[in-house]
């Protein structure tokens, strides 16, 4: 039985490590480096990536192109799960709609709060970023509207 527990949660984490690193695959845009070297796609994006790590600079600063190619996935995933909640909404109940939006609500808090700076090292603004104006900015929308 555990064995069978830790299969599925390891499976689980190899999805959320896929779609975590997704928008690394799709990288569109080139990368210089110091040495003058051309990197495109994923090199790009991790090399970017370390760039933030090490000069340890915020991301918007750092790299326009790196912070808004991630929003762009984040607002993504936030319209995605709006859309499922409104089909929830339309097809079984409102309180199943309402249900989903607040286990989406808490489950990105978690996620954003918590697991990213922890395990990515994520800095407190990317956080707030993150959070407020890609995840919780369209579900906010969808309600009002």
């Amino acid at each position: 039985m555990e064995e069978k527990i830790l299969n599925m949660w390891s499976a689980l984490k190899k999805f959320y490590d896929y779609l975590i690193t997704f928008p690394e695959r799709l990288y569109p845009f080139n990368e210089k480096t110091q040495d003058g070297k051309i990197l495109t796609g994923e090199k790009a994006y991790k090399y970017l990536a370390d760039i933030t790590k090490i000069n340890l600079v915020t991301y918007s600063l750092q790299s326009p192109k790196l912070l808004f190619w991630q929003q762009v996935f984040h607002f993504l995933g936030s319209v995605l799960l709006v859309l499922v909640a409104h089909l929830m909404f339309i097809h079984l109940s409102f309180f199943n709609g309402l249900a989903f939006l607040i286990l989406v609500v808490l489950s990105l808090a978690v996620q954003e709060f918590y697991f990213h700076p922890h395990y990515y090292n994520q800095k407190p603004h990317k956080t707030l970023i993150d959070f407020f104006t890609t995840w919780m900015l369209p579900i906010l929308i969808y309600i009002i509207l």
